[in-house]
């Protein structure tokens, strides 16, 4: 037979469990490494690096107002695609976070007039 005690005790050992789980995934989560994100070689392999590269520039704030060549500097040339024209740069990072992992998620960067980043977030195709 359960008892409300037993109920509350499962609950309780869930809820750290899952508590330890995000500590331990924000932990280990890789912060934005320039050699990292520009070596081809990882790049297209898991656990793409660039994915959690590209949530730590965004947290950080590092793209906001860098100019063009810095951003070339940082993250290498603008690569060729035929995704998100209306976007000054876009750079694949992995394929979508989650179960299904049906399309691709890419970092897309807006440059104002003056040829600095005013925008860069995390898109789906």
């Amino acid at each position: 037979m359960v008892t409300r005690r037993g109920v509350r005790r499962a609950a309780a050992v869930l809820l750290v469990a899952a508590a330890a789980g995000l500590v331990y995934r924000h932990l280990t989560r890789p912060s934005f490494d320039a050699t990292g994100w520009q070596d081809e070689a990882s790049v297209y392999r898991e656990p793409y690096p660039r994915l959690a590269m590209a949530d730590d520039l965004l947290r950080r704030g590092v793209l906001n107002g860098l100019s063009s060549d810095s951003l070339v500097r940082l993250l290498g040339p603008k690569p060729e695609t035929e995704y998100f024209n209306e976007w000054d740069f876009v750079y694949w990072l992995g394929p979508e976070r989650g179960l299904a992992r049906i399309d691709s998620e890419w970092l897309v960067i807006e440059l104002g007039a003056d040829s600095t980043v005013v925008h860069a977030e995390i898109v789906r195709d």
